[in-house]
């Protein structure tokens, strides 16, 4: 794998791409019906950028090859462009630092000098002189950029000339970063946009380099090559927000000591191909099939989201095994070295549901904004069950954003949304904001800023305080609710609050500092190299440094944070937990999925099943609507929802990387985390549409609640009975779910017979006509359905 492994293919490439094996077809459209607000996306051709251009010799010859004294004394061209850019750096420091215009992420704050290091390097290489060689504005000794751009910029220098060290970055971040640039969601603000709108900005940003470029709402989400990363911050009217797009796949095989024990391993039956997961049997859905003589032939497809489906070639062998349908529509791929979690998923719901005919797979890598309109576009191919297994770090907390919108979208036309609620447990912070009046200025570099920190609620202290591993990476992700610019415009957030990350001694060694403007959301990782595993997280208001300055901002009233990580990650409070669950996996017509080993299930235990310790605990409180109203008191989410089975088999999945991945010793590796419980449940619900062709998504989701066995949140003291925050209602049970809607449709028949006679009422109710329901392919209750079936609906 070279360099550049994680390059994109763009939407010509992939629309040229020749069809693999079986029907599986490469398609890269937008749906008709289903379109974004924007009247046409532009998919510009692709193009190598050339990051690191060499500077012409302008005299001919070689740098010593000179007429007479006179210019040899002239410097050459490379140092002339050498001392320009060491020059440059403190002033793009100044002006990258809380830019006044755009937020601009800490992240990409620090990619830019990395790139502007690589370059100067580079130049180095090309014979800059001796003396000022010499000048290096970033090395060890230059104490105001090392303090101006954090620790992590100085563990991460030189990783534009080192493969391995480039996708250990992006694994670290969760960015989509390769040498042609990095993926980023910007936010558009049309008031300040120039004469042309919205398509004049998407055209300028194509000439600049920017690729793969899709919208969604005021979200536009592309490839930024390096080097424009300044110039698109500060020079482009129109752009409010700017951030990497931290696309967190939720990891597929936990580390040995978070795993559960449980029953006897289960070695794998071929009930269907090659191998049948486990969570087939935990879930009972192997007698439901049986019994209720449904496999999911009905459906026109499952559709997937995840990072990719086929960049390792294994698809034609799984189609070969009977593993996967010979129908596999995959209308955008993910790029080389992902890990085709999207295969897994597909290869665990053709278990549950051999009959299914088709999926369908969508990336989830190529930003916010393609995310949504990849959900959109599975509901356009007409799959009735979406389920997905990526988060998008900086999705809100207290809003539901672009892709929560979009899954309630689909939910509304028919198609049932299943998300896995992640695997970070209890590592989040959810609390009233607490001003501590202890004030401080904050020097990072040549910036000096007051800030007044929080007092955190369950500490009592300004620290919270942690256990950080060595070589792990810690990535922060802070929210406060106030305006959501990237989701319904206005003045965004009005306070400007950072994060930063002290060592055992309170020395500063990381810092989240974007400016407000856009979002209430900032973002910081850090990597600890060592030598202490101890830290301390503090978060700060920014506060008037002089008087004279502008009348201070507003406190928030509440505020949320998830630490990622938690495998990594220890806490010394043992009693200090939150919620962890967020972003469009809590919609409210979504189905957040937990995670429960399949070893410890009822059936293969005859106990109550044991939520995985990873699992994520819900919920963040809603305040806003997304058209910007603030709700009169915050809503309360039920999340997750139900939980379903990991651990259990695939072929392929996850890549073997470790004797983890195999758990039984059957050669075949273990699909571990939510990633694996939501694909097991999306299938349940095509089990049930294939029962019941007219159910709503929402009744799906009531169905399996109400027939889900009640599990023990081990977070809380005693049993917790009915829903709680970690294990939502329980643990789905086919069986049980398939046995209620068949006596649900027998009722209805009965109740149906009486009301075609009373005009299509509900008797039962007294209200409820069924007009209009006749002819449509989507009905919004199965109960009109069978009111139809005895009497004419117009």
């Amino acid at each position: 794998m070279g360099d550049d492994s994680l390059k994109g293919g763009t939407a010509a490439e992939m629309q040229a791409a020749p069809q693999t094996a079986g029907l599986t077809t490469i398609r890269n459209r937008d749906p008709p019906e289903l379109r974004p607000d924007v009247d046409e996306i532009i998919e510009p051709q692709d193009s190598q950028t050339e990051l690191w251009v060499e500077q012409p010799n302008t005299r001919g010859g070689n740098d010593t090859d000179v007429a007479d004294d006179t210019e040899r004394d002239l410097p050459s061209a490379v140092d002339v462009r050498y001392a320009q850019l060491v020059k440059s750096v403190p002033e793009t420091a100044r002006r990258l630092f809380k830019p006044s215009n755009i937020q601009l992420d800490t992240l990409l704050y620090q990619l830019h000098f990395l790139h502007i290091e690589q370059r100067l390097f580079d130049l180095r290489r090309q014979g800059v002189s001796a003396a000022l060689a010499r000048n290096d504005p970033f090395s060890a000794d230059n104490g105001t950029m090392r303090l101006a751009l954090g620790q992590s910029f100085h563990h991460w220098r030189g990783l534009f000339r080192d493969g391995t060290k480039l996708r250990q970055f992006a694994k670290d971040t969760a960015t989509q970063v390769s040498t042609e640039g990095i993926v980023v969601d910007m936010a558009i603000d049309e008031s300040r946009l120039e004469r042309g709108g919205v398509k004049g900005l998407t055209l300028k940003l194509t000439s600049l380099g920017l690729t793969g470029i899709k919208q969604f709402q005021r979200v536009i989400s592309a490839r930024l090559p390096f080097d424009k990363i300044a110039f698109v911050s500060t020079m482009i009217p129109g752009i409010r927000v700017i951030r990497t797009a931290m696309a967190d796949i939720i990891p597929s095989s936990p580390p040995r000591d978070t795993l559960p024990t449980g029953g006897n391993p289960m070695i794998a039956v071929s009930l269907v191909g090659n191998v049948t997961s486990q969570g087939d049997r935990a879930m009972d859905t192997d007698l439901a099939r049986q019994i209720y003589n449904v496999d999911g032939s009905s459906l026109t497809c499952i559709g997937a989201l995840s990072d990719s489906y086929d960049v390792r070639g294994n698809a034609a062998i799984l189609r070969e095994l009977g593993d996967l349908p010979e129908d596999v529509a995959v209308l955008k791929e993910g790029v080389e070295g992902m890990s085709d979690e999207g295969q897994g998923m597909m290869e665990l719901m053709y278990d549950v549901a051999p009959g299914l005919p088709k999926f369908a797979f969508h990336t989830a890598f190529w930003g916010q904004a393609d995310f949504a309109l990849g959900i959109l576009l599975l509901a356009a191919e007409g799959c009735e069950v979406i389920a997905d297994d990526v988060r998008y770090r900086a999705e809100p907390f207290f809003v539901d954003g672009i892709i929560a919108q979009a899954v309630d979208n689909v939910t509304g036309l028919g198609r049932a949304y299943y998300s896995s609620a992640g695997n970070y447990g209890d590592s989040g912070i959810s609390e009233a904001y607490h001003p501590s009046g202890i004030n401080d200025t904050i020097s990072i570099g040549g910036f000096e800023t007051v800030y007044e920190f929080h007092l955190f609620n369950q500490t009592g202290d300004i620290d919270f305080s942690f256990t950080l591993p060595i070589n792990r990476t810690l990535t922060s992700v802070l929210n406060w609710d106030q305006g959501y610019f990237t989701v319904f415009g206005g003045d965004g957030a009005i306070t400007d609050m950072d994060t930063f990350l002290y060592d055992e001694n309170r020395t500063l060694v990381e810092f989240g500092i974007s400016s407000k403007l856009g979002d209430p959301i900032e973002i910081m990782s850090y990597k600890n190299l060592g030598p202490s595993d101890q830290f301390f997280l503090r978060i700060g208001k920014l506060v008037s440094p002089t008087p004279g300055d502008p009348p201070e901002k507003p406190d928030p009233n509440w505020i949320g944070v998830v630490l990622f990580g938690l495998n990594s990650l220890t806490r010394k409070n043992e009693d200090f937990f939150g919620p962890a669950t967020y972003g469009h996996s809590y919609a409210a017509s979504n189905t957040a999925c937990c995670a429960a080993e399949y070893l410890n299930t009822t059936a293969f235990t005859n106990k109550t099943t044991e939520v995985n310790g990873f699992s994520s605990r819900g919920v963040f409180p809603i305040y806003w609507h997304p058209n910007g109203t603030r709700l009169e008191s915050p809503e309360i989410r039920e999340s997750p929802v139900v939980c379903g089975p990991d651990g259990a088999n695939t072929n392929f999945f996850p890549p073997r990387v470790s004797n983890i991945s195999d758990r039984e010793g059957d050669g075949l590796p273990n699909f571990f985390g939510t990633s694996a419980s939501a694909p097991h449940v999306a299938a349940l619900a095509a089990l049930i549409i294939d029962y019941d062709p007219h159910i709503s998504p929402a009744e799906i989701k009531a169905l399996l609640q109400e027939t889900a066995q009640d599990m023990d949140d081990p977070g809380q003291p005693g049993f917790q009975v009915g829903f709680d925050n970690r294990t939502g209602y329980g643990f789905v049970n086919g069986t049980a779910a398939l046995e209620q809607l068949a006596k649900t449709q027998t009722d209805r028949v009965r109740v149906a017979a009486a009301a075609a006679a009373a005009g299509g009422r509900r008797l039962d109710e007294g209200g409820g006509e069924c007009s209009g329901y006749r002819g449509r392919t989507q009905l919004k209750s199965s109960w009109c359905w069978l009111v139809c079936l005895f009497q004419a609906c117009d």
